[in-house]
């Protein structure tokens, strides 16, 4: 254990030498002035600490007038040293004396002469404060360290939560999550936002023909392929469930919708998965409804799924492969058409 001791007027007594030597500290630094011992703690003029030397206690002795007060408020006035005992001595045991002593912020006053059995024990109590505070800052920053790695945790399953597992892009609670957070966008900014629901063509007889692990990486793969398509950071995919995948376009009008629903269905004609039993063609296809919708406060939040869905049942009894896209009847552009 390291202390420093300041002492004003005379040198250190061998018996505190002992005292000290007795308590533990095996490092002893005394100084004759208080520019060197501030110096030594690495404090300037400013109050301002570059480095902090390991210190367990620090004594000053013989302090008796306010310069020798202030030099306690210098240390204390250094966050790096405001959980350091400070013990004082002094042979003045004026009330005044003493309680600017502790009022500067020591710990401790020990009147001289003293009984080295007191001065022993004064500096153990205040030792066995500073470990008791030490080990309350280490197990404060341990819970701060455990605490930082529940947050961060807790935010990877919060984004696990809303990932497919299989495919990796986003699940139905997410679609759902940020379908209604884009439809009050839209209310907000009277700005159109578009959705097209994806089926892949035939996926039962694939998955029979060909087995589970074949269907989960033809899901991956379409999952792949659409994403690819999707340039725009809002624009949103999620697997709506089963073969089947949803796409928010926020801002986008009805002819965007078509556009990408057609770079959707030509992406992933080009990724060419065997297909064999399919009835059209010898690879995986897919299928899509869309639709575009300027919502208004009245409007029902579901009726852009309803739409696009309804799109999709007709590209289906269309014979599949194909792109469907309306703009939503009810919408307000519609309505706004009617009356003009």
């Amino acid at each position: 254990m390291a202390i420093f001791v300041l002492k004003i007027d005379a040198p250190l007594e061998p018996s505190m030498h002992s005292l000290l030597i007795a308590a533990g500290f095996n490092q002893i630094e005394i100084f004759d002035s208080a520019p060197k011992f501030l110096e030594a703690l690495g404090i300037n003029s400013d109050g301002v600490s570059n480095f902090r030397p390991q210190i367990d206690m620090i004594m000053l002795d013989g302090f008796t007038q306010l310069k020798d007060f202030e030099i306690i408020g210098a240390i204390r006035g250094n966050h790096r040293y405001q959980d350091v005992p400070i013990i004082v001595t002094s042979e003045s045991r004026e009330p005044e004396i003493v309680q600017m002593i502790f009022a500067f912020g020591a710990n401790d006053f020990v009147a001289k002469p003293y009984a080295p059995i007191e001065l022993t024990a004064r500096i153990r109590s205040c030792l066995k404060l500073k470990h008791e505070i030490d080990r309350r800052q280490a197990r404060e920053r341990e819970l701060t360290v455990v605490s930082k790695q529940l947050t961060e945790l807790n935010s990877w399953l919060a984004r696990l939560s809303l990932l497919d597992g299989l495919t990796r892009v986003a699940n139905r609670r997410a679609f759902d999550e940020t379908y209604a957070q884009e439809w009050k966008r839209s209310v907000r900014n009277e700005s159109p936002v578009g959705l097209l629901m994806v089926d892949i063509d035939y996926f039962k007889q694939y998955n029979d023909s060909f087995g589970h692990q074949a269907g989960d990486d033809c899901l991956k793969q379409i999952a792949n392929g659409i994403q690819s398509v999707l340039n725009r950071p809002a624009d949103f995919l999620a697997r709506y469930g089963g073969d089947e995948f949803v796409v928010l376009l926020p801002d986008t009008h009805v002819s965007g919708v078509k556009i990408i629903g057609e770079k959707i269905k030509k992406q992933i004609e080009s990724l060419q998965i065997a297909h064999s039993t399919a009835v059209r063609l010898p690879f995986v296809s897919v299928t899509l409804g869309g639709t575009s919708w300027h919502p208004t406060l009245t409007d029902e939040i579901n009726g852009l799924v309803q739409s696009a869905d309804a799109e999709l049942y007709k590209a289906k009894s269309r014979g599949r492969n194909c792109v469907e896209v309306c703009e939503y009847p009810q919408s307000s552009k519609s309505r706004l058409k009617k009356v003009a």
